[in-house]
This record gives C-alpha cells, structure tokens and sequence, in this order.
C-alpha cells in the first residue's frame, strides 16, 4: 500500500512539482496561484513528462514499471540538482475551497476502496 503511494506520487505529482518550481520564466508570477491551480499545474506537467518517459523507454524496448520509477527519480534529482536545491515556492495558501475536493477523494476512497472487484467483475 505504501510502495503503491510513493509510486503514484513520484509518477503523478513529484517531478511536475520540482519542474514547476524552478526559478525560470515568471516564478512570481506562477506563486501568485491559486493553490487548487498550482497542483492541477503540477500534475499535468508531471503526467506530461511521465508520459514521455514511457514512450521513450518503450521506443528502446526497455518499459518496466520499476524503470519508469528510476527514471522518474532521475529526473526530479536533476531538476532539483540543476535549481541547486532552491526550489521553495511561498504561494497562497489552500482555502476553504479545497475542501469540496478532498472530501470527494476521500469519499471515493472509502467507497470504491477494492478497485480489483470493480475491474473484474466481482
């Protein structure tokens, strides 16, 4: 359960969120978000180079799962290693509008929790 947690967060949201707080083109200006903004922002970006990463293993005939994760890993160390390890980013804090979106995830998750079932039919 928690392998299959850190895997989503470092395909779905880590690596969009290193690149997304590089201090390149406009940081102010990207800071000055919304906070629901800024991590729909972060997970795009993120599934973009995740996606790219698939299809780049996949065109060497090398696709895993566990090279995804490498990969992955490799590219938020040199995003972060090319920011110098800056990569703090003083933004608007969430507000109560998050709060209809987490109570949705957290909703879903209680109950559509066996996902397995759903897929194959039990």
């Amino acid at each position: 359960m928690v392998r299959g947690a850190a895997s989503l967060l470092l395909i779905a949201w880590l690596p969009g969120a290193l690149a997304f707080r590089l201090p390149v083109w406009h940081r102010e200006r990207r800071a000055a978000l919304a906070a629901e903004e800024r991590l729909f922002w972060q997970v795009i970006i993120s599934l973009a180079i995740s996606h790219a990463g698939v299809l780049a293993l996949a065109a060497v005939h090398r696709y895993s799962f566990g090279r995804l994760l490498i990969l992955d890993g490799l590219v938020c160390f040199g995003l972060a290693a090319a920011a110098r390890f800056r990569l703090r980013l003083d933004g608007v804090r969430p507000g109560r509008s998050a709060i209809l979106p987490v109570a949705l995830i957290a909703l879903s998750c209680v109950r559509f929790f066996p996902p397995s079932e759903y897929i194959i039919g039990g």
